[in-house]
């Protein structure tokens, strides 16, 4: 989530950064006192902290605390970054983008290819409303309770979907665009999205996998809306076209008047609705 939340790419690594960085401050601030008990413990890797640290009790067992903030430097390599006079410079910061500077790409890049940062853009322009945000999130991430995923940690008995005659597993790809609830409305979705953004396939557009289109805003608010009108929309029966696409000229509408962030004039829209 590097452009969401708390803007932190991992929560962990700020979690280690910090206790590294109060761990230094308090060296920093010891008293000679202070710094004879800490160098009693201390690990070999860190004895260079402070002239006057050092190892000379080299105990069996070092303290669970000391081991951690030992292991911890090492694992985010930043053991360079200390040095005896530079210890009053090195700042949390610092040591947080050091330790994410290697980090591995996250699942999502993996398999789609496309940068995870670019999808967030998209899904946080301010053009969604929040619950069309959290849907489209949880989409692309496969969270959604849908049937294959509630399968999958024993909430279900099958993986099939139970809102169409078709024997489909039911996964967020089946449940958006190929269900019987949804395939006709989709299939027009999708001309309007490949007019926009080009031809690309379901699970590509489904997950706002394309690539850089001027039309990109228009795509997200057409995609975006398609959506949240399908994941809370309590009906067994068929969505029809008519019914979607007067619901999106309604919301285009609404979104015009209400949002501070309104839109301009969609062309490629008025080709779907």
């Amino acid at each position: 989530m590097k452009l969401g939340g708390l803007n932190l790419v991992c929560l962990k690594s700020m979690c280690d950064s910090l206790h590294v960085s109060q761990f230094l401050r308090l060296l920093k601030s010891s008293d000679v006192k202070s710094l004879s008990h800490v160098g009693f413990w201390i690990g070999d890797s860190m004895c260079e902290l402070q002239s006057s640290l050092c190892s000379t009790a080299c105990p069996v067992r070092i303290p669970d605390y000391y081991a951690n903030i030992e292991a911890l430097i090492v694992e985010a390599k930043v053991d360079g970054l200390i040095t005896v006079n530079g210890l009053k410079c090195l700042t949390n910061k610092q040591i947080y983008h050091h330790h994410t500077s290697s980090l591995p790409v996250c699942k999502i890049e993996q398999e789609s290819g496309v940068s995870y940062q670019r999808i967030w853009s998209l899904i946080n322009l301010p053009i969604l409303r929040s619950e069309e945000r959290q849907v489209s999130y949880l989409l692309v991430h496969n969270k959604l309770p849908i049937q294959e995923r509630l399968f999958r940690i024993g909430l279900r008995n099958d993986p099939y979907c139970q809102l169409c005659d078709v024997a489909s597993i039911c996964d967020t790809e089946h449940y958006f665009t190929s269900c019987t609830r949804v395939v006709s409305v989709w299939q027009c979705i999708r001309e309007g999205l490949i007019n926009m953004v080009g031809d690309f396939t379901d699970r590509e557009l489904l997950n706002f996998m394309w690539s850089s289109s001027a039309q990109d805003k228009e795509a997200v608010w057409l995609l975006g809306s398609f959506i949240a009108r399908v994941w809370f929309d309590d009906s067994l029966h068929p969505i029809k076209r008519e019914e979607m696409f007067g619901y999106l000229k309604f919301k285009f509408k609404a979104d015009q008047l209400g949002s501070r962030h309104q839109m301009n004039d969609i062309p490629s829209l008025h080709m779907v609705i």
